[in-house]
C-alpha cells in the first residue's frame, strides 16, 4: 500500500513493556541545552494587553493568509504568540517529568523546539532565533544577512510568500521525548501535537491583529540545515508565517 500505510500499521502497538522508560533508561530533557549568557528576555505574558476575542467568532473567522501588511509586528505581539503556542506554565510528574504548556501534548512531553526567522519585529534584529520556553526568552542563532532568503529556499517554491511575512515560526520535533515512554507509537503524537500548536498560532494571531499561514510542505533537508538539526534525532516538522493583517479580502483561504 505504500510507506504511509506501513507507518500506520507499524505504530499500532500499545505494548509499552519494552519502552526506554520501562527498560530503566534516562528520560531525555524536556528542553534542548542552551547558553544562558545571551538570553533576550521577552515581555512577560501577564504584562501584555490584548483585546478580547469571542471564541466562536475566532473559530469562524480563522483563515490562512499569504499576503500581509508592510508593517512590523511588535515584540509584545510576538511574545504573546510564543506564549500561546509553546509557553511553559508548570512542571509535574506523569510518566516521568512532564510540562504543562498552553497546548496539549501526550504525556505532557511536548516534543517541539521553536525557532524563529525574524524579518519585521520592532525591538529585534533580523535573524534566526530560538525560543527558550523555560525562560520565556530568545537566543540569537544566526544573524547572517541571508537567513530569510535561506528560509524561503527551504520552504520551497510553493511557500515563496513567506518572504513578505514578519516572522516565520519553525517547530522542530525531538521524537525521543515521545518514544522514551510510548515507543514508536510516539511518532504519531508528533503530528497530533503539531496540529495543537498550529491552531493556537491561528487563534492568538487574530487576537493581536495578525494572520498566519501554516506550512507542512517544504524542502526537509534544506530546512533542517537552516536550523542546525540532523534530520533524524531532531527534524523540522511544521512551520508558519505570520504578519500584520492587510485590509481587504482574504487571500487563498484555507
Amino acid at each position: 500500500m505504500g510507506i504511509g500505510n506501513d507507518f500506520v500499521h507499524q505504530t499500532q502497538s500499545l505494548d509499552l513493556s519494552h519502552s526506554a522508560q520501562n527498560l530503566g533508561l534516562d528520560q531525555p530533557p524536556n528542553e534542548l541545552p542552551f547558553d544562558d549568557t545571551n538570553l533576550i528576555q521577552l515581555p512577560e505574558p501577564g504584562s501584555i494587553e490584548v483585546p478580547g476575542l469571542d471564541l466562536r467568532d475566532a473559530i469562524e473567522r480563522r483563515r490562512s493568509t499569504r499576503v500581509w501588511a508592510d508593517e512590523p509586528m511588535s515584540i509584545e505581539e510576538l511574545a504573546y504568540m510564543l506564549w500561546c503556542t509553546q509557553g511553559l506554565k508548570s512542571e509535574f510528574q506523569f510518566f516521568g517529568r512532564a510540562w504543562h504548556r498552553n497546548v496539549p501534548s501526550s504525556g505532557g512531553k511536548h516534543p517541539f523546539e521553536t525557532f524563529l526567522t525574524i524579518n519585521k519585529v520592532t525591538g529585534l534584529a533580523k535573524g534566526l532565533y530560538r525560543y527558550i520556553a523555560s525562560r520565556h526568552a530568545l537566543i540569537l542563532i544566526d544573524d547572517s544577512p541571508d537567513v530569510l532568503e535561506r528560509n524561503v529556499a527551504a520552504a520551497g517554491s510553493i511557500n515563496h510568500f513567506i518572504k513578505n511575512s514578519a516572522v516565520v515560526l519553525t517547530w522542530v520535533a525531538v521524537p525521543e521525548r515521545m518514544t522514551w515512554f510510548a515507543t514508536d507509537r510516539g511518532y504519531r503524537n508528533l503530528y497530533l501535537d503539531g496540529g495543537h500548536v498550529g491552531q493556537n498560532a491561528y487563534l492568538s494571531a487574530m487576537q493581536v491583529g495578525c494572520s498566519v499561514c501554516t506550512m507542512c510542505m517544504f524542502e526537509d533537508e534544506l530546512y533542517n540545515q537552516l536550523v542546525g538539526v540532523d534530520g533524524e534525532h531532531q527534524f523540522v516538522l511544521y512551520a508558519c508565517a505570520i504578519g500584520k493583517v492587510k485590509p481587504g479580502p482574504v487571500h487563498f483561504p484555507g
